[in-house]
């Protein structure tokens, strides 16, 4: 039996063909659009695991039937520090944002700089500045973000990420134009739940580098804020967080994470988490989880058997185990596939990649006629 590099290629084909599940997480994007790194990412993954974002236009983000919690469990924020006020009616748009958190919605916030900094209306066709107030807050805990701004020449006209329980650069925090010293970024227990990423990792070298963390202090009762990611500098310094997560009291969840992170390579797995917890909260029980189950267990064993193949020296194993690797790709795209809760496609995507194995088995075998074998690492 001979596995061609083309007959993987029909495999990888065949994958974008197959039919999705009845409710994949469905992600949107929603107005402005703007902050092309995260919107690049979300397309791009979309694209990989089949659920394509959807950008959402002006009108239907007000709309209570066309953008709610229900409709798309993850919403994502792209503005480059604007966002939107008013479509039809004064403050509309900041009011679908509200209703979307209380809904029960995750918001991941990742767009440039300062979030919902600058409000802009719907008009014609076009963004234009907003001429809309936001009512002030006026606890203790905005002293030091007044302060702070006031350092900066910020103004806090607009300012509406306070109401969904995110004070950027305020109690606590230490916002720059770019850092002065050495600066980690460390994950901290809530950011270890939510990232599969490594527990530090260095502050980015280049890019925009106005950091603005968020205070554990929002003055929201019943709003629960942890920070997910500290920045911490080589004097001890501590900046505040670079990421956080926010629990609503109805149920609804904010992310917020520091737009330049999305240009790094931590980027993707920033991503996959906020995902994957979208998607957790929208998993149904019943035959849809004993489903994911069977899956789950399939392709927890189509690893094992493809760790316990045997290999050895040579042209003929080098080729096994060249598409070996490939077919441990493929498990882990069909785990991500399963993350967004597309079962159908996971459960064919899983028979052909067990089709797969078996091929590769067969390579292995006519490869241990003519080359001797070694034991597979571990064994």
């Amino acid at each position: 039996m001979n596995l061609r590099p083309r007959h993987l290629a029909l495999l990888v084909a065949l994958l974008g063909t197959l039919p999705l599940a009845a409710e994949p997480l469905r992600v949107a994007l929603i107005p402005p659009q703007d902050y092309e790194p995260t919107l690049s990412l979300f397309r791009r993954l979309g694209q990989e695991l089949g659920i394509p974002p959807e950008e959402v236009p002006p009108e239907s983000f007000v709309d209570p039937l066309a953008f709610s919690a229900a409709r798309y469990p993850l919403a994502v924020y792209t503005g480059a520090e604007r966002y939107c006020f008013t479509v039809s009616q004064s403050g509309d748009g900041a009011r679908a944002l509200l209703r979307y958190v209380e809904e029960g919605g995750v918001l991941l916030v990742a767009g440039m700089c300062w979030p919902f900094y600058r409000p802009v209306d719907w008009r014609g066709g076009a963004w234009v500045p907003s001429e809309g107030r936001l009512p002030a807050f006026a606890g203790a805990e905005d002293d030091a973000l007044s302060r702070s701004m006031k350092a900066f020449g910020q103004t806090a006209v607009g300012n509406f990420n306070r109401f969904l329980g995110l004070n950027v650069s305020g109690q606590g925090t230490k916002q720059f134009e770019a850092p002065d010293e050495g600066i980690r970024l460390l994950l901290t227990e809530a950011g270890r739940g939510l990232f599969a990423l490594p527990g530090e990792f260095p502050f980015p070298a280049s890019g925009d580098l106005r950091f603005r963390p968020v205070s554990v202090s929002h003055g929201l009762a019943g709003w629960d804020l942890e920070p997910a990611m500290d920045a911490v500098g080589e004097s001890g310094v501590a900046y505040g967080a670079a990421s956080a997560r926010v629990r609503h009291p109805g149920g609804g969840q904010v992310i917020y994470v520091w737009g330049t992170l999305m240009t790094t390579p931590q980027a993707e797995a920033v991503a996959d988490g906020v995902l994957r917890l979208a998607a957790s909260r929208q998993q149904a029980g019943g035959p849809e989880a004993a489903r994911s189950a069977a899956c789950r267990q399939h392709l927890a064993a189509l690893r094992v058997r493809l760790d316990g193949m045997a290999t050895g020296e040579g042209a003929a194993w080098r080729y096994v185990d060249r598409h070996r690797t490939r077919a441990r790709e493929l498990c882990t795209l069909v785990e991500r596939v399963l993350m967004v809760n597309h079962l159908a496609r996971a459960e064919e995507m899983l028979s052909l990649t067990a089709d797969l194995a078996d091929r590769i088995g067969a390579l292995a075998r006519a490869a241990a006629e003519v080359t001797p074998t070694r034991a597979a690492p571990g064994q």
